[in-house]
C-alpha cells in the first residue's frame, strides 16, 4: 500500500485503483489504460470486447472530492456509476499494477481458499474464536467468537461467523456460515 500511496500522490490521482492481470477478463471490471491513466472502465466485458487484461483488484485510493459524486442516502456502484463519471470529467483516474499474490474473494470457493492458505501459512489446522464452545469435531475451519458446536456435529473446511449455533449431529462442509438472526440454529 505504501507504494500505491506514493504513486497516487506523485500522479495527483483523484482515484487510484489497484490492477492485476488475469486470463478470464469476463468475470471482472477491466480497464483501458494509457501511461498509468485509466480512460475507460468496462465491467465484466466479453473477452473480445475487453480493452486489456488488467482488472480492478479491489484496493482504492479516493480523494474526498469523489464523495460529491454520490447522492446522500443513495447506494451506488463505484465501478458502474462513479468511476465513469470521474473519467468523463477528465479527473486523474490512475491504475497501479500490484505485485505479489492476489486472489478474488468475491466467490465462496475463493474466500474459503484464501482462509485455507492463510491458516497453512500460520501452520494452523483450525482457528476458534474466544468464548466458543465446541462439543463436536472441527477440521480445517475458522470459527468466530461465541460459536457453539453441539455434540455429534462435524465442521470441515468452513468459515463460521460470530454467534452461530450448530445443532447436534450436523455435518457442515466447505461452507461460509453467515451471522444468524437472533436465536437461529444450524440444524
Amino acid at each position: 500500500m505504501k507504494e500505491m500511496i506514493k504513486f497516487h500522490e506523485k500522479n495527483g490521482g483523484t482515484i487510484t485503483i489497484s490492477l492485476w492481470p488475469v486470463e478470464n477478463v469476463s468475470e471482472f471490471g477491466v480497464v483501458a489504460i494509457e501511461k498509468d491513466r485509466i480512460n475507460k472502465f468496462v465491467e465484466k466485458p466479453r473477452p473480445e470486447d475487453a480493452p486489456s487484461n488488467l482488472i480492478n483488484a479491489g484496493a482504492y485510493l479516493i480523494e474526498r472530492g469523489v464523495l460529491d459524486y454520490i447522492e446522500p442516502g443513495k447506494l451506488v456502484s463505484m465501478e458502474k456509476e462513479i468511476f465513469p463519471k470521474v473519467i468523463n470529467d477528465g479527473k486523474n483516474f490512475m491504475g497501479f499494477r500490484i505485485e505479489g499474490y492476489w486472489i478474488d474473494v468475491g466467490r465462496i470457493s475463493s474466500y474459503l481458499k484464501v482462509h485455507k492458505i492463510l491458516m497453512e501459512k500460520k501452520k494452523l489446522n483450525t482457528l476458534v474464536g474466544p468464548n466458543s464452545k465446541i462439543a463436536g469435531k472441527i477440521n480445517g475451519s475458522c470459527l468466530g467468537k461465541n460459536v457453539l458446536v453441539k455434540k455429534g456435529s462435524k465442521i470441515e473446511g468452513c468459515i463460521v461467523y460470530d454467534g452461530v449455533v450448530v445443532g447436534e449431529n450436523v455435518k457442515v462442509t466447505d461452507s461460509v456460515d453467515v451471522p444468524p438472526a437472533p436465536d437461529a440454529v444450524i440444524v
